[in-house]
């Protein structure tokens, strides 16, 4: 009898472990719930198709069918297959060197304003790893977006790029703002189609006043200027991150690092020493190079390089994030919650593996109905 009792919780504990790992798969590919009743007739077909000659068919279906994949057990699993993933950021989040967040805003389905919240965290090792933080549901939302703009957002969503690409995608941006302008005031409309299609449909050219545009292109500069001010401080910053080894106005240089990471003083002799030292110059275009330098000879060094190595190098993850949130919350879900849209999201884009077996230990396997 023991035997046997023990038999039927370890098959028990199979099934619980198995519908954790469905409804896994279910939210990895943005399936409703509802599905899991249709993942478990395909099993039964499967059953009565592969297993039927089987001596233990029987023994078989019986096991297939204890899988609980009923939606309020796929609603159950899903919550704490997020739960779970969710306190793994958080404790890599506590024991990382440093950190840093990226946010940005969307509309869903039902025009709820979703404002999602992605970290990147640099660890001691020098090792880096970017993942879904949370999903914040807003009562209000702006946007100001021009053909231009969004030619920059596209440059920007690059996969595994660094803060050396953001500023340098940002730089590039600006230098055309300037042409643009240049262009403008000359009338030479090539690069702004669509003004030159509507001065060419003007009779009297003398009517068409370019000013205007320069005006808003001006105001437009200005206040991309101000949002991205930090990136220009960070712009020596990271061009010595990036190769320590160039030729480098250490004084200059020290003085940003001083300004931006708080520091006393002392980087501008870590600066000397670094560029002097000959093994790590020939080390130089190691991928791990930040992680061969001594914290114990580098301190100030090797904490900001952790540092810039913590900011996030596009918006690649949000921009994807927010295609994935308009396939869960479809016309066709559009009563989901925003508490399951949050589950479901994180399940969806999440690189940590969920704890399976912990997670079927800790559930009571009950058949659903």
């Amino acid at each position: 009898m023991a035997s046997s009792a023990t038999g039927d919780h370890l098959q028990q504990q199979a099934a619980t472990e198995a519908s954790f790992r469905v409804s896994h798969l279910l939210a990895k590919h943005k399936k409703p719930f509802t599905d899991g009743e249709l993942m478990k007739e395909a099993m039964a077909i499967v059953a009565n198709t592969v297993f039927n000659d089987f001596k233990n068919k029987d023994d078989i279906k019986a096991a297939l069918s204890s899988v609980p994949l009923g939606p309020a057990t796929v609603t159950r699993r899903v919550e704490s297959l997020s739960e779970d993933v969710d306190q793994q950021v958080l404790r890599d989040l506590a024991r990382c060197e440093y950190f840093s967040v990226q946010l940005d805003e969307s509309l869903d389905v039902t025009d709820t304003a979703q404002l999602i919240v992605f970290v990147r965290m640099v660890f001691q090792d020098s090792t880096t790893k970017e993942d879904f933080l949370t999903l914040l549901h807003l009562k209000d939302r702006t946007r100001d977006i021009t053909a231009k703009l969004n030619a920059l957002n596209t440059d920007l969503q690059g996969k595994n790029r660094h803060l050396s690409h953001m500023i340098s995608a940002v730089n590039a941006f600006k230098a055309k703002f300037c042409v643009w302008t240049t262009l403008l005031n000359s009338r030479k409309l090539t690069h702004v189609p669509n003004l030159e299609k509507m001065s060419q449909a003007i009779q009297d050219k003398d009517a068409f006043h370019p000013d205007q545009y320069c005006a808003h292109l001006d105001k437009v500069a200005a206040e991309f200027s101000r949002r991205f001010g930090e990136l220009d401080i960070m712009e020596d910053i990271s061009t010595f991150v990036s190769n320590p080894f160039q030729s480098t106005d250490v004084e200059k240089v020290s003085a940003k690092f001083e300004q931006v990471f708080g520091l006393q003083s002392g980087v501008d002799m870590e600066i000397i020493d670094l560029q002097n030292d000959i093994e790590l110059k020939s080390r130089s275009r190691d991928s791990d190079f930040w992680g061969l330098v001594s914290r114990e000879r580098f301190p100030l060094l090797t904490a900001c390089a952790l540092k810039v190595s913590a900011y996030f190098g596009s918006t690649y993850l949000c921009e994807m994030a927010f295609s994935q949130m308009k396939i869960i919350k479809s016309k066709y879900r559009s009563c989901l919650t925003d508490v399951h849209l949050t589950d479901c999201l994180r399940l969806a884009v999440c690189s940590y593996e969920p704890n399976y077996k912990e997670l079927a230990d800790n559930i009571q396997s009950q058949p659903s109905h």
